[in-house]
């Protein structure tokens, strides 16, 4: 927190500018820094600064700490103090005068053949070479040579007791107290530990008591929820009911990854406030990175944990609890790695338009390249690529392999449809079972009747499949399975349909849903990489 006062005591007499002036330490002393401007101050309002900025004709004649140290750095410039009892009255006797006043040579006492102005004087200062390496280390852009060459050219000329005060100069105005040996070392207050648990401790409990927040991300995923919940309730084990789960595992990969787009003009608001904060040194960038990867994975936790059960058990997916806890993981580690996707595109955005255009257009092509809208093997081979590296694609196998893999999915399918022949409705059956490649010829030679009837299977292993899926009365007659087609000694026809089939029908059989979702986790690095390097190099400000 920052306040800034323009001459605060302006009107008011010493006693009642004294007591505003030490209300405003007060707050100084909790931590917040306070910025004020002051014309003659009193003696004891002038030791209530801990650092002072001296102005001469609009040009910085002293930048470093108050109190007495100022007059100790005026004093070795050569200008007595002889005759004052204010520190502040001898400032304003020194360093006043008109605009030319501060450009006018002025002969210092004890060296009356050197001539220089107070302002020159501080340029020309190891203060001042003390502030620009400062503030350099404030951006992480401290070019370490030059402050070692400061170093050995201090000791040269001085010996080792000006080295020393050239490092007790930069230790001055250094927040920490870390090893002044390696001068690397950032002038951050806090150790980066300390960042972090602060900034997950503020801005977390903060975001957590925040509607807007908690409705983008926990709300939004529950309404998510309840929608698809009456659209793919009770769903089926047949062979459209199997595709039917196949497009809600799609849609729940798009519920846990689209929703994060919402988040896109909340995080080019919050910029500048970033940006502010990292030039007055707050914290440094990773801890900003890290807190925001800490604070969106675990509020991804509540959110899957709202989203799954409502989804899950109610569309009739696997009942193996693993399974449901495979679920689980699988949708966190998709959100959380698109929310790392979103924080990295719209950092590197200048704008909150173009983020907003951005975010959805990496989305959509992942999902182009999921493996569900264009199956595998029609993916254009210059869209290869994303198919093989998309964290959708992988997401979507990873919830596929879990729900179908070493399942079998009886279906039986009655024979006396009325004004349909059986003969015809077995057709259909094995038709279609063999054209969405959910049934394949062994299969159909394992088909059973309901009444217990049993076919020659020596017999019917001699059709070829296209006999069985042409119902090629000779071939199948003499494996009794004319038998269908009257007598009614056959009520239902059932197959049994296996979930290798459904994964090889969108290209992932022989897959691990451990190896799949692995692949998505290993997105989640690069994308906070990507987070990291936007907001540490890219610069979106304006002037």
């Amino acid at each position: 927190q920052c306040l800034f006062l323009d001459e605060p005591t302006s009107g008011l007499d010493s006693a009642i500018a004294l007591d505003v002036m030490e209300a405003v330490k007060a707050l100084a002393d909790e931590g917040r820094t306070v910025l004020c401007t002051i014309h003659q101050p009193s003696a004891a309002i002038f030791d209530l600064f801990g650092a002072a900025i001296i102005l001469r004709a609009g040009s910085v004649a002293y930048f470093g700490e108050g109190r007495s140290q100022v007059k100790d750095y005026f004093v070795a410039q050569g200008h007595e103090y002889k005759g004052y009892d204010n520190v502040a009255e001898y400032l304003l006797e020194t360093v006043g005068g008109g605009v030319l006043a501060a450009f006018t040579p002025r002969v210092t006492t004890g060296s009356s053949s050197e001539s220089h102005t107070i302002i020159t004087a501080y340029k020309s200062s190891q203060l001042h070479a003390r502030n620009v390496l400062w503030a350099k280390n404030i951006l992480n852009n401290v070019d370490m040579s030059s402050v070692r060459s400061m170093q050995l050219e201090a000791e040269a000329s001085h010996g080792k007791s000006a080295r020393s005060e050239v490092l007790d100069s930069m230790r001055s105005f250094r927040s920490d107290t870390s090893d002044t040996s390696v001068l690397s070392e950032s002038a951050y207050s806090n150790s980066f530990v300390s960042e972090v648990s602060i900034m997950v401790g503020f801005r977390g409990f903060a975001s957590w008591k925040d509607p807007q927040f908690l409705g983008t991300r926990i709300g939004l995923a529950l309404i998510f929820a309840v929608i698809m919940a009456t659209f793919w309730a009770n769903s089926t084990n047949d062979t459209h009911g199997l595709m039917t789960q196949a497009s809600l595992l799609f849609v729940s990969v798009g519920a846990a990854v689209f929703t994060t787009s919402v988040y896109v003009p909340t995080l080019i608001e919050e910029r500048p406030v970033f940006l502010r904060e990292r030039h007055d040194a707050c914290y440094r960038v990773i801890s900003y990175v890290l807190h925001k990867i800490i604070i969106e994975g675990f509020t991804g936790i509540f959110a899957v944990l709202l989203f799954s059960p409502v989804v899950y058990w109610s569309c009739n997916m696997s009942d193996h609890i693993y399974a449901y806890i495979f679920f689980n993981l699988a949708l966190w580690t998709l959100n959380f790695a698109a929310v790392m996707l979103t924080l990295a595109v719209a950092s590197a955005s200048p704008n909150v338009e173009i983020a907003g255009a951005a975010v959805p257009l990496v989305m959509t092509l992942n999902f182009f390249c999921g493996g569900f809208m264009v199956l595998a093997d029609k993916i254009p081979v210059w869209w290869k690529w994303l198919y093989n590296v998309s964290y959708v694609q992988w997401g979507f196998s990873a919830l596929m392999v879990n729900q179908f893999e070493g399942q079998v999915f009886p279906q039986c399918y009655e024979m006396n449809q009325s004004g349909v022949s059986s003969q015809a409705v077995m057709m259909n059956i094995f038709s279609q079972g063999l054209g969405n490649g959910m049934l394949t010829g062994q299969d159909l030679m394992e088909a059973t009747c309901s009444s217990g009837h049993e076919f020659d299977r020596s017999m019917l292993t001699a059709c070829s499949v296209s006999q069985v899926a042409a119902y090629d009365s000779m071939c199948l007659q003499s494996a009794g399975l004319s038998i269908l087609g009257g007598n009614n000694q056959c009520e239902d026809l059932c197959v049994s349909v296996k979930g290798e089939s459904v994964l090889d029908t969108f290209g992932l059989a022989g897959r691990s849903k451990w190896q799949s979702l692995g692949y998505v986790a290993a997105n989640l690095p690069v994308f906070c990489l990507c987070f990291y390097l936007a907001l540490r190099f890219l610069k979106h400000e304006h002037r």
